[in-house]
């Protein structure tokens, strides 16, 4: 999963043992998160996020693009 994680951290000025504490994890797992070794789940995304100042979006963009179609509900009227 692509992210924003070091970017955000970087511009925070935060090492990575700083941020660590603050999103309650190990320095070495906020590594593995941003050179895409590992993908948080959403608590822990949140709370790194948090820690940042930022919503979880921006520091994990989800850029999967989804198929939408359009649905049609029509009722028959008695």
């Amino acid at each position: 999963m692509d992210n924003k994680l070091k970017v955000y951290r970087k511009e925070s000025k935060l090492t990575l043992e700083e941020l660590a504490g603050m999103g309650g994890t190990t320095k070495s797992y906020i590594w593995e998160i941003e050179n895409q070794r590992a993908t948080p789940g959403l608590k822990r995304a949140y709370s790194i996020s948090k820690a940042l100042g930022k919503s979880v979006y921006d520091v994990f963009p989800d850029d999967q693009e989804y198929k939408t179609e359009t649905i049609t509900i029509t009722t028959k009227v008695k």
